[in-house]
């Protein structure tokens, strides 16, 4: 495992904020331009992505936590 120093995200860290930003900026952009609502629903779908990435990150990180005894 790769740690991040304090003032640097990790790689994967780093890519899901650039994932984030990305559709948080193509939202805000198909909001303000008349005629671009596909660029919002683009920016929703990586936004839906982004987090359900997140999801599946934090779930699998607190089961490899767990020793499962029978």
């Amino acid at each position: 495992m790769v740690k991040s120093s304090p003032g640097r995200p990790a790689a994967g860290r780093r890519s899901v904020l650039i994932l984030l930003g990305s559709a948080i900026a193509l939202i805000v952009i198909g909001a303000v331009v008349d005629g671009m609502l596909y660029l919002v629903s683009t920016g929703v779908l990586l936004l839906v992505v982004a987090v359900l990435y997140l999801l599946v990150r934090s779930i699998l990180r607190s089961r490899r936590g767990r020793r499962i005894t029978l």
